[in-house]
């Protein structure tokens, strides 16, 4: 814990000590807020795609020549069905399209490619999984995309798109059309803050995960809804007691360190607050991701020692202390390690944090994050496919 004594300004008792400015600076369009609180400024960034998976069914449209639909669509799908089981096993791969090593049931009814789009760092890369599964009357074909979309960035999305174009025997701009969200994680990051500086709230608050780096700080926290209590013993022992994921807080300098590649900015931390967002059904389209619900609703991020806002030195340092046992030791245990009316006055305010640096107002810069990423590319095209084609349904119906 630091202790930073300023002339002309009240003592401050910070959780960590004050960073090192991020070098390079993040590009300016990035940053939603700047916080300058007195011992560090903190940049906050707009909500942004981080990880995302992509899934559709193939298609006849998809094709790059779709078969004539007079027949049934038996007889289309079983060609299909054997066109891409032809394609998936004469397939040869190379330096952009490449198979895991060893290969991963590269097979007629699986097929599992990486995609390069990041010369530099080889670590930074899409994985295409092509599936085959039988329905009632036919096989049918799906295609499974997985990557960053910060990672990749608009140099890198255009990369990937020219992989899929060399992998798959589609349609690239119909397939972004028909494209749907299976899961997209957002996410904000907080230049100069550790997760030991922090608050974090979600509704309905349950168990949480702390993972405390060699170093002996905090690297990453885990916050979970609560889950139901069961009304009788599970039916398996591997039944989960941690409910949903909500919010995940975890330091980028230290992974970075750890893989031996060079931190996002310099010396200064970086934390990222990350939402993972999974649709098992109603799965909004690619083409729809800039209008999906707001991920940050009733989620909220403060920076600890900010959340006091005015006392003597003495309060302050036993705020400090207070977050500090909350942390380790949960909310009941900090709250009883002081007086009654104290401890109470400190758990108030530990819950009651506003998120001065995330709440569910910063979801209006989505779309923002979206454009920074370069998605918003692969979406204008996936919106212009889809009204090309109801375009030549119109004109199809009218004559």
């Amino acid at each position: 814990m630091a202790v930073k004594l300023t002339s002309g300004k009240p003592t401050v008792y910070s959780l960590t000590s004050p960073p090192e400015k991020p070098d390079p600076e993040p590009p300016k369009e990035l940053i939603a807020k700047v916080m300058e609180y007195d011992d560090r400024k903190i940049l906050v960034t707009v909500p942004f795609p981080d990880s995302i998976e992509l899934i559709t069914d193939v298609f006849n449209d998809l094709l790059m020549t779709p078969y004539a639909t007079g027949g049934s669509a038996k007889s289309v799908y079983n060609e299909i069905d054997a066109d891409l089981t032809g394609w998936v096993a004469g397939y040869k791969t190379g330096e952009t399209v490449f198979t895991p090593s060893p290969t991963v049931n590269n097979t007629s009814t699986k097929a599992r490619y990486f995609l390069a789009y990041d010369a530099i760092q080889p670590l930074n890369r899409a994985t295409l999984t092509l599936l085959r599964r039988l329905g009632p009357d036919y096989p049918i074909w799906s295609v499974r995309l997985e990557f960053s979309a910060s990672k990749a960035g608009p140099e890198g999305l255009m990369k990937l798109l020219a992989g899929l174009e060399e992998a798959l025997p589609l349609n690239v701009p119909a397939l972004l059309g028909s494209f749907l969200v299976s899961r997209v994680d957002p996410a904000i990051d907080l230049i100069g803050a550790n997760p030991l500086d922090l608050i974090g709230h979600v509704p309905k608050p349950g168990k949480r995960l702390v993972y405390v780096g060699s170093h002996g700080r905090p690297e990453t926290i885990y916050l979970y809804d609560a889950k139901k209590p069961l009304k009788s013993p599970p039916k398996s022992v591997t039944y989960n007691t941690l409910g949903t994921l909500r919010l995940k807080l975890y330091e980028r300098r230290d992974y970075f360190r750890q893989l031996m590649l060079p931190p996002p900015y310099g010396n200064s931390p970086v934390t990222r607050a990350e939402i993972e967002m999974r649709w098992k059904k109603g799965r909004p389209y690619l083409r729809d991701l800039a209008e999906i619900k707001n991920l940050l609703k009733d989620r909220r991020v403060s920076y600890a020692p900010a959340v006091l806002k005015t006392a003597n030195a003495s309060t302050k340092k036993n705020w400090i202390l207070y977050c500090l046992a909350t942390f380790g030791g949960g909310a009941a245990k900090a709250q009883a390690k002081w007086p009654l009316s104290l401890g109470l006055k400190f758990r108030a305010l530990y819950r009651g944090s506003d998120g001065d640096l995330l709440n569910e107002t910063m979801w209006s810069r989505w779309e923002n994050g979206i454009s920074i990423t370069g998605l918003d590319k692969w979406i204008k095209v996936a919106k212009a496919n889809i009204l090309k084609d109801e375009l030549a349904a119109a004109i199809t119906q009218s004559s």
